[in-house]
């Protein structure tokens, strides 16, 4: 059934969409194209366009002859490992629509599931593994290659057993400090009374080697180790946070694992980060025991965004999680994909982290408090506190996801106002956003708001691109 058709021939190629001519036959360039997507954000392929010859920023339908030949050929090729590692569509993501009397076919390439990853084509891993950046499709890069694959493993990374590290490399007062909190919050817990080593192992941050000698697990090593040792297991360790006092400075304060001043792991670095949340931001807090007790619910949204930095990290790209505190905002980035859609972190509920066992480790004292929950806690903070939804960026360019939270009502994260200008701006901040979103920040009805968006969409000030919802794209020449 060929049906009305939005006009894609005003749209411009990019990240979400491309354009392929395949008036008669499914083109060899169709391929990339759909690895691409698929190892990247997904998007739309629209065949039956063509560069307009007088204008080479403008597409033109020129149609499709034959749109059951095309289709059919289509589906045996994408169904053949010759020609795809695996196929991803369904029928709803196929169809035909027309437009100024031409027939286009419509292809929605979704973003492939991490343990599908990588699509390739042309049965070549290394040759026909693609992903999209602004400009076009490009060939993956061993190492990209090697992330995906990572990643699409069922095998944690951190549950790997270290094998240039020994038990004796850990830092003792890192593993004492984590077991006094464990006796604080659980006095009557099991595990405090095991010596040492058992205790390890029973944490996870510690197993046999096949010679039976007892080393730690790669969880272990960056929970409890140093960063000189962390680093000969894991180089591209980093971890890094930057106090900025205003917007045209340099940092004020600032923890690295390369000053060499203290243990460089995972349980100390957020520690540290912690403590500067709460008193960089005047924000006292009382102690029962070695357990915190605080009644911001701002600083448990920040607490979340860092513990999603060190718990979804993956230590194996370079670039290392990144914190600057600054005095609108708190942002926090960490190397690494998302490994599961972010509409569906952002609902809650459902946790893949990459890094489990960090995050058990982190459990079990009380600084998680229920996996799955960390970007919807935030979520309900900012809008509990009436400050813009956190703004969620994943990156192919350098490989990394970025979480930037407002946490100061009268700076940039302030309360949005209600007029266009105003709804443009925030969409800038929150491409993601929802109308029920919107309509609570905004203070207005979803019939109202809905109405607002239109005019916008209708003006050329906004649209919608990109699989499935898509995310909110504005028209920066329209925004003033």
């Amino acid at each position: 059934m060929v049906e009305e058709s939005e006009v894609y021939s005003s749209r411009k190629e990019g990240v979400y969409f491309e354009a392929k001519k395949s008036k008669g036959r499914l083109t060899d360039d169709f391929w990339p194209t759909y690895s691409a997507f698929a190892n990247t954000f997904g998007g739309t392929i629209v065949l039956g366009l063509e560069e307009d010859p007088n204008d080479k920023k403008k597409l033109i339908p020129v149609g499709i002859k034959d749109t059951d030949k095309i289709i059919k050929d289509l589906w045996d090729q994408i169904n053949n490992p010759q020609k795809a590692s695996v196929n991803i569509l369904t029928d709803n993501d196929i169809k035909v629509v027309e437009e100024d009397g031409n027939d286009l076919i419509v292809i929605t390439v979704p973003r492939a599931e991490r343990r599908k990853r990588p699509v390739f084509v042309n049965s070549s891993l290394n040759n026909g593994t693609y992903r999209r950046n602004g400009e076009g499709d490009y060939h993956c890069s061993l190492s990209e290659i090697s992330e995906m694959m990572r990643d699409a493993s069922n095998d944690p990374p951190d549950s790997l057993l270290c094998t240039k590290v020994l038990l004796k490399d850990l830092d003792s007062r890192s593993i004492d400090a984590y077991r006094q909190i464990l006796n604080n919050r659980n006095p009557q817990h099991p595990w405090n009374k095991l010596p040492s080593d058992e205790f390890l192992r029973v944490l996870g941050a510690a197993e046999k080697d096949e010679n039976g000698n007892m080393v730690p697990t790669i969880a272990g090593l960056m929970m409890f180790g140093f960063d000189y040792s962390i680093r000969r297991e894991v180089p591209n360790y980093m971890l890094d946070y930057f106090r900025y006092v205003s917007s045209n400075q340099d940092w004020r304060d600032r923890i690295t694992t390369d000053s060499g001043e203290w243990s460089g792991n995972l349980f100390e670095f957020y520690n540290m980060v912690s403590v500067r949340l709460q008193l960089e931001n005047d924000r006292p807090f009382e102690l029962n025991g070695d357990i915190r007790n605080d009644e911001s619910e701002i600083l448990k949204a920040e607490r979340e965004a860092v513990m999603n930095g060190i718990t979804h990290a993956d230590y194996g790209v370079p670039g290392g999680v990144r914190i600057e505190l600054r005095p609108d905002r708190l942002v926090v980035r960490n190397p690494g994909t998302f490994r599961i859609p972010i509409r569906t972190a952002e609902a809650g509920g459902v946790s893949d982290p990459r890094n489990p066992n960090v995050m058990k480790m982190f459990m079990l004292i009380g600084f998680v408090e229920r996996a799955g929950s960390g970007i919807s806690r935030m979520r309900d903070a900012c809008r509990s506190l009436g400050i813009a939804m956190p703004v969620i960026e994943e990156t192919m360019e350098p490989l990394a996801v970025t979480v930037t939270m407002g946490i100061n009502p009268t700076a940039t994260g302030q309360v949005p106002k209600n007029s266009y200008t105003d709804i443009l701006q925030y969409l800038k901040m929150n491409p993601d956003a929802m109308l029920e979103d919107m309509s609570k920040m905004f203070g207005l009805s979803v019939s109202t708001m809905s109405r607002r968006i239109s005019k916008l969409k209708k003006d050329g000030a906004l649209k919608r691109e990109g699989p499935g919802r898509g995310r909110w794209v504005v028209n920066t020449d329209m925004d003033q």
